[in-house]
């Protein structure tokens, strides 16, 4: 049982780190095969669901910032590893944002849900 979950830690760690680094270079490519068709992204600005939806969304964050950069602060683990809590350090262009993801994953660690906070204005 420590086995699988150890494996299972490893998957999804390795699932969030790829996540953040096709955001940052802005490869909808690599987050189409990782988004699940029926994904879940709610933020301070809107409420999504559908892939398509949030491949949308995402493609004009990346038109409207020349440079991504996000830098991992903590990961926090659901006891059986189907979802993460991140705090992260975002930097749109030269402008830096605290941010909290919390990243479900479904039975084919496909990613479900994401929600996202931050206090920032």
């Amino acid at each position: 049982m420590k086995k699988n979950l150890k494996l299972r830690e490893k998957k999804v760690n390795n699932l969030l780190n790829m996540y953040f680094k096709a955001f940052a270079s802005k490869d909808l490519i690599k987050l189409d095969k990782m988004f699940s068709e029926n994904i879940l992204l709610k933020d301070w600005t809107t409420n999504l669901k559908t892939k398509k939806k949030v491949l949308d969304f995402n493609k004009k964050i990346f038109n409207s910032f020349l440079k991504i950069n996000i830098k991992i602060i903590n990961k926090f683990y659901s006891k059986n590893f189907k979802s993460a809590a991140c705090q992260l350090i975002v930097s749109l262009d030269k402008k830096k944002i605290h941010v909290t993801d919390i990243i479900y994953f479904n039975n084919m660690y496909k990613i479900s849900k994401i929600f996202a906070f931050t206090n920032e204005k």
